[in-house]
């Protein structure tokens, strides 16, 4: 926004706008902000419209937990067979009966929660999220994501549902903010 000052009978315009805050703790980047603004209709000055948390490296310390989670819930429209596949092979709530069956999934669902996992470290060193059991979470929210993928199956009986991205990346976002990210 122009701000205009007199300072001895001479007219300074000033235009400036706070677009970053870099946090530093001895000399360490810990935490970096991202402000984005809108301007007011009524007034037609700057509002601020979004504060985005980025990590110790400058990247959002949730993009990649929110991009795995849009992966996921995406998964059915871009690659169906992929789904299908994932949803049989662990999504399906029925235990293994058999040793061969165990042994042919386990490699792939350690693999998946392995770098589900990695996501929620990465996030908790950028100070994004709080401490706290990072398997737990990982578990908890793969299976959050993986209930949202269903609600497609309620289509037919509930008319005018928004899809499955829409309400399983408002879970992602609730589950986040819950583990201490910025709402």
């Amino acid at each position: 926004d122009a701000y205009i000052v007199y300072s001895q009978g001479s007219k300074i315009r000033t235009t400036r706008r706070l677009k970053e805050i870099d946090i530093f703790v001895s000399g360490e980047r810990v935490r970096k902000y991202v402000l984005d603004y809108t301007t007011s209709p009524y007034t037609n000055r700057s509002l601020l419209s979004s504060i985005t948390q980025l990590g110790t490296d400058g990247v959002s310390a949730l993009a990649g937990l929110l991009g795995a989670a849009d992966f996921y819930l995406g998964l059915e429209k871009t690659a169906p067979r992929y789904a299908v596949l994932l949803g049989l092979l662990i999504g399906d709530p029925r235990r293994f009966q058999e040793e061969a069956g165990v042994a042919l999934v386990a490699p792939s669902a350690r693999a998946l929660l392995a770098e589900l996992e990695a996501l929620f470290v990465r996030a908790e060193a950028a100070g994004a999220l709080a401490p706290g059991n990072r398997r737990e979470r990982t578990l908890g929210y793969w299976a959050a994501l993986h209930g949202a993928t269903h609600l497609m199956k309620l289509e037919n009986v509930e008319p005018g549902l928004r899809d499955n991205r829409y309400y399983g990346m408002r879970l992602a976002r609730a589950l986040l903010a819950g583990w201490g990210a910025p709402p």
